[in-house]
């Protein structure tokens, strides 16, 4: 998260800078800085209500992240598992749902059937969990 976030700060200083002059600096690049900031935004909320209670709440981070590779994984499997130029994503794929499910606790349950390990909610979700953060969330929520 703090890798994405000063990425994204030097990307946007330079995208916005008149100086010094790069004629591959295009004015039009700088439609990407709206979403940018909403990616910052959902990093600094989940990361507040992480801290809360971090080893439980990080963990359940990376569960929810599990889940969302694995549909991916099952979503290209569905659609391209007959193209040979597919098989080593698959293959590759395959071996970082096992590592990774290991590494997070997934159950043998949970691997059958994903949907039964719930999504990271969004932040003005994580706003109204009753949380120590909650009303730092909040204020967060309406200043920006």
């Amino acid at each position: 998260m703090v890798r994405f976030a000063i990425n994204s700060y030097h990307a946007a200083l330079y995208l916005m800078a008149e100086t010094p002059e790069d004629p591959a600096r295009r004015k039009g690049y700088s439609l990407i800085i709206a979403p940018v900031n909403r990616q910052l935004l959902d990093l600094l909320f989940s990361l507040v209500y992480m801290l809360d209670d971090f080893p439980f709440r990080s963990l359940s981070y990376q569960r929810a992240g599990w889940r969302e590779v694995v549909e991916e994984y099952h979503k290209f499997k569905s659609e391209f598992s007959r193209e040979r130029e597919w098989k080593p994503y698959f293959a590759s794929g395959k071996h970082v749902i096992d590592f990774y499910g290991e590494l997070f606790g997934i159950s043998e349950r949970e691997r059958r059937n994903p949907a039964l390990i719930p999504y990271w909610k969004h932040p003005f979700e994580l706003k109204n969990e009753k949380t120590p953060s909650r009303p730092f969330l909040r204020w967060l929520d309406r200043w920006l």
